[in-house]
């Protein structure tokens, strides 16, 4: 027979069990929720979301802190740009939201649900603020600074053009602009992940800002497994795209290059991307030697990288983009337009292939350059990422500026 104490100890146990568990259970009920669109969903997302909220504010703090963020997308270069500093800086910042509250709130609802709860009093206790992309959280360090005069770091990753959106920002954009441009210039300090952004800023606009790039983990790269990826989908010998359907990565010249080499395998991976949405939005139907994976876990799109015997990347604007150096890091033959942050991480021909944008006979050109003569690049290129962008390296200089803000 059980005794009392041992109930009682059992009780314990199962309490602490509760609540460590909470979390994870609280996301698997509510995604659960949203995916089947129950009625009940709608009066439980909100009160989780909040829940979730406060547990990023006051949770899981050691030593200095550091409120890093936000982006509203649980996936993309400026999510791995925040975890990875997460993951390698000695302060170990708290990213807000999480991707948990994220994925509970809905993008759309994130600042109305929990933004009274991420609030310039909530982030008054953190010792350093470091904001990114997303101008609600901008304005948000903004008040915090002037209120509390906490110190407060910017990073730029880019700026919304207006040649990359079929010439009309729309009016969110408008208003991130507005906000980078007006509110990010009184942080303390302001970084810029590019060279050519920091240049941009400075000779345009008069903001000044360090250059700190953005990076990857080369390590997590040389585990990449190709045998995976061709057995999981029994690929092998294709050229490679990564990206999203939307027009400033410019997924249509990646399907008119795959239209012209129909004996050769393509492959597009990312979100957004589907045989219907290129028919609807651009009118193109997709060629029978064009495979769409749509998303995948950051470890499969290494394992794809792994796999592919050419990458390319069409797009019309690039901050400084990672998934090319993840190519560069594995060796990859590199295909690349001549557009911002694109030449800019590939450097040389040494190191990849760089085509004029708009121009389907240099991309057609360059590609077959790639697919036949492409492996003159791969040391070179693995040299460059390794000495310019592997984080073991870029962190060290992130943790310094903030050291200089915690003295």
């Amino acid at each position: 027979m059980c005794t009392l104490k041992s109930k009682s100890l059992f009780k314990s146990f199962q309490s602490m069990y509760l609540l460590c568990s909470l979390k994870s259970k609280l996301h698997a009920v509510s995604h659960g929720l949203w995916r089947a669109r129950q009625p009940l969903n709608l009066k439980i997302r909100p009160r989780v979301a909040r829940l979730a909220a406060r547990w990023d504010v006051r949770g899981n703090r050691q030593g200095r802190s550091i409120a890093l963020g936000w982006t509203a997308n649980v996936v993309g270069g400026v999510k791995n740009h925040l975890k990875a500093i997460r993951e390698h800086s000695s302060y170990r910042p708290v990213v807000l939201p999480s991707d948990f509250c994220i994925r509970t709130a809905g993008k759309r609802y994130l600042p109305r649900l929990v933004g009274d709860i991420i609030s310039p009093a909530a982030l008054s206790s953190f010792d350093i603020l470091h904001s990114h992309v997303d101008p609600w959280f901008v304005q948000q360090c903004y008040d915090t600074q002037q209120r509390y005069g906490k110190p407060w770091v910017h990073t730029y990753h880019t700026l919304y053009f207006q040649d990359d959106w079929g010439g009309v920002l729309k009016p969110w954009q408008k208003e991130a602009n507005r906000r980078l441009l007006s509110l990010a210039p009184q942080a303390d300090i302001c970084l810029s992940v590019s060279q050519w952004l920091h240049t941009y800023l400075a000779e345009e606009y008069g903001v000044e800002t360090l250059y700190l790039p953005n990076g990857i983990d080369y390590r997590k790269c040389q585990s990449a497994n190709p045998e995976r990826f061709r057995k999981l989908y029994g690929k092998d010998d294709f050229a490679l795209f990564v990206g999203t359907g939307a027009e400033i990565k410019n997924p249509v010249a990646f399907i008119e290059l795959a239209r012209q080499f129909k004996k050769k395998s393509f492959v597009m991976v990312g979100r957004r991307l589907s045989r219907n949405i290129f028919l609807d939005r651009y009118g193109i139907t997709i060629p029978r030697n064009v495979k769409i994976l749509g998303p995948l876990k950051h470890e499969e799109v290494l394992d794809a990288i792994a796999g592919c015997r050419v990458f390319v990347m069409t797009s019309r604007s690039e901050g400084l983009p990672t998934v090319l150096m993840e190519a560069m890091a594995l060796g990859k033959p590199v295909v690349g337009s001549d557009r911002f942050g694109i030449p800019e991480v590939i450097g040389s021909k040494k190191c990849g292939f760089i085509y004029r944008f708009g121009d389907a006979a240099d991309l057609s050109a360059k590609f077959q350059a790639a697919w036949h003569d492409g492996v003159r690049c791969n040391e070179e290129a693995k040299k460059r990422i390794r000495n310019n962008y592997d984080w073991s390296k870029v962190i060290k200089l992130l943790d310094s500026i903030y050291g200089e803000l915690l003295t």
